[in-house]
């Protein structure tokens, strides 16, 4: 049986914080370019994945987003280095990544479910 999928684009600089806060909370994998917008991340829930875009001038080994996924002892993580300073993401190459974060995450939420948690 296929999972629902449900693929939301949202600026959270168009929201209040309240709303941003309850877009989190609804959200299973987490997407973003490195930048303090992934400090959403503190919010997902618990059995929520973070996956972490950084461009050429960030360099992957500024993984401060991904100690504090961490510290949140139950969020997934993953990232991917975009190759080029034109900021494209090679949508061919990320897929895979992500469709195994979210199968990841669909198995955790689907085993605490099972488990009344």
């Amino acid at each position: 049986v296929a999972a629902e999928v449900v693929v939301q684009v949202v600026d959270m600089a168009g929201l209040d914080f309240d709303q941003q806060l309850n877009v989190t909370r609804a959200t299973d994998v987490l997407v973003g370019m490195h930048g303090a917008g992934l400090i959403h991340l503190m919010f997902l829930p618990a059995h929520a994945g973070v996956f972490e875009f950084f461009c050429p001038e960030k360099p992957p080994s500024n993984y401060r987003y991904r100690r504090l996924a961490g510290l949140c002892a139950t969020l997934l993580y993953d990232s991917f280095a975009l190759p080029t300073a034109e900021h494209v993401i090679p949508v061919q190459v990320v897929t895979p990544a992500l469709v195994r974060m979210a199968q990841m995450v669909w198995a955790v939420k689907a085993s605490w479910r099972s488990h009344g948690e």
